[in-house]
């Protein structure tokens, strides 16, 4: 058999595969489900709380972020002064000493804070994919959203109102 008589039947196979494989899939789309009340609640229960998690997130990386600065900007400092260190000055010795270990320390801990945001960080993704895979397949209702959000307003206006009373 020729080496084009073997492509050609190659390609048909495959185009033959194709075709089975294209066949095998479902023609109409799933029929989206109507979500109910409680699920529509529940959805918009979630997407509040994550967007409350994702600018926790982002306050705590800026403020890592600003403190990443101080220790740079701390570093420098700490190299300059071990420049014009003098060895036989046995106070300043462990005066800088003891600003290395503080140093140290503070980068440790800011190490730990951005292990911590990362797995922060890890933990809040699954959520908005889990999320997602459960609220984004789902259609509402306009009168069953538009009667989730007046309850949830009216339910804000009374915790401000009962907090404000409270102060």
């Amino acid at each position: 058999m020729s080496s084009a008589r073997v492509l050609s039947t190659a390609f048909t196979l495959a185009l033959l595969a194709a075709g089975a494989h294209a066949q095998a899939q479902p023609s109409k789309a799933a029929k989206p489900h109507v979500a109910s009340r409680d699920q529509l609640r529940e959805c918009l229960e979630r997407q509040a709380d994550l967007r409350e998690r994702k600018q926790s997130l982002e306050d705590g990386s800026a403020a890592r972020a600003a403190e990443q600065g101080r220790l740079q900007r701390e570093g420098a400092r700490l190299r300059e002064a071990k420049a014009t260190l003098d060895p036989a000055n046995a106070p300043a010795l462990a005066a800088f000493r003891h600003a290395v270990d503080a140093f140290n320390a503070d980068a440790v801990a800011l190490n730990k804070g951005v292990e911590d945001a990362s797995a922060a960080v890890e933990a809040y993704n699954t959520e908005v994919q889990s999320a997602n895979e459960l609220c984004d397949t789902l259609d509402y209702r306009a009168r069953d959203v538009e009667a989730v959000l007046k309850e949830r307003s009216k339910a804000r206006a009374v915790a401000t109102a009962a907090s404000s009373s409270a102060n």
